[in-house]
């Protein structure tokens, strides 16, 4: 099952956050809320191979002070351009998936 449209998601406060990077996809997912198949489905859109989830774990800790710097410009990016930013024309979806 899916998370509710609107809900927010912290790994901030999860067991993930005291554990090391090296967090199995299915424990994600479960924590996410989502469907091996949604997982799947969202693992195709980025084109993300098993090697490339792997060396991302591998320099999340290097990643990680940088990431709400790096969200708040890709959301920005995002938004500067019409097809993209159709996405987004919900009030309130950017603070939601941030």
């Amino acid at each position: 099952m899916e998370a509710p449209y609107g809900a927010r998601i912290s790994l901030r406060n999860s067991p993930f956050a005291r554990q090391s990077h090296a967090v199995s996809m299915s424990s994600l997912s479960e924590v996410l809320g989502l469907t091996p198949a949604a997982l799947e489905s969202r693992l195709a859109v980025l084109q993300l191979t098993p090697a490339d989830r792997e060396r991302l774990a591998e320099i999340a800790p290097l990643l990680e002070p940088g990431a709400e710097a790096f969200i708040d410009r890709l959301y920005t990016r995002l938004l500067g351009f019409p097809p993209t930013a159709s996405w987004f024309t919900r009030e309130g979806t950017v603070a939601r998936l941030k």
